[in-house]
């Protein structure tokens, strides 16, 4: 069933904080991002990983399949990422090995100019048709 739950957040200073108001179908991950917006740790590179007692609570998961009840303590560790490590996926992408796709052909130039005019010969005349059929049912 769906519920209401209210933790209580112990962070490794020593110091509690009260969160509630989360859904038991919610995913650990909105608690998560909750408390790293408390923290002001948004933006930062940083990130925090929630246990509840002994066992870490995986992010995707949702919040009842972690067993998290209402009342629950749950303790967050703060994982701070220096400056000069690197992000697991580097951004923007680096593209220097890459080669760049090859330029059109004049083939491909015609044979897509060709195509169009194809296209749209083939739509104006359906126009044409249901103009010409429905149009003048009534003449």
């Amino acid at each position: 069933p769906l519920t209401r739950i209210n933790v209580s957040l112990s962070l490794m200073t020593g110091e509690t904080v009260d969160l509630s108001g989360f859904l038991s179908h919610e995913r650990v991950a909105y608690i998560a991002e909750t408390v790293e917006r408390r923290l002001g740790l948004m933006g930062s590179g940083s990130c925090c990983q929630l246990l509840c007692g002994d066992r870490m609570l995986t992010r995707s998961a949702r919040i009842c399949d972690e067993g998290v009840t209402d009342g629950a303590v749950l303790t967050a560790v703060v994982i701070a990422r220096s400056r000069d490590e690197e992000s697991p996926v580097p951004w923007p992408p680096d593209f220097r090995g890459v080669e760049p796709p090859p330029p059109l052909s004049g083939t491909m130039v015609v044979l897509v100019l060709w195509l169009s005019g194809w296209f749209f010969g083939e739509m104006s005349i359906a126009c044409a048709l249901d103009t010409a059929m429905f149009c003048n049912l009534g003449t």
